[in-house]
């Protein structure tokens, strides 16, 4: 595990006896590159090719692990969530901190605005019972 979080998550999982894998794969995904022109076409619309490896991986569900949700991290999050369409993507934050320093929207907020499935501090049992099946 990379973090005490994740850590957290497995053990949570584990007690609940429901197997996963960690980190088993890297999957493709493409982020957007902003305030860029392709020079052969004249598009605005850039993309760039990155690798995502899921932190929990349940049956088609990934269980994304996270404590800080930063700037790109965020990005990251949107891109996968459109573009992961065999996958139930779901995030599960430490903490439901607020994005930036004027207070104005919390990761809970973000995850509500781009229909991205989250909990905070833990697995909720919903989806334990869930995923049991």
């Amino acid at each position: 595990m990379r973090s005490k979080f994740e850590a957290r998550i497995a053990k949570q999982l584990r007690t609940a006896k429901i197997k996963y894998e960690y980190e088993p794969f890297s999957l493709d995904y493409y982020v957007p590159v902003p305030n860029h022109i392709c020079l052969k076409c004249n598009s605005d619309l850039i993309i760039k090719p990155r690798k995502y490896v899921p932190d929990f991986v349940i049956g088609s569900v990934i269980i994304e692990a996270k404590g800080i949700f930063s700037r790109e991290e965020r990005t990251k999050a949107r891109s996968l969530h459109i573009q992961l369409v065999k996958w139930d993507f779901r995030m599960v934050f430490m903490y439901d901190n607020w994005i930036t320093k004027k207070h104005k929207s919390k990761y809970s907020d973000w995850c509500e605005k781009n229909g991205v499935t989250y909990a905070i501090g833990k697995i909720p049992k919903e989806w334990l019972t869930e995923l049991k099946k």
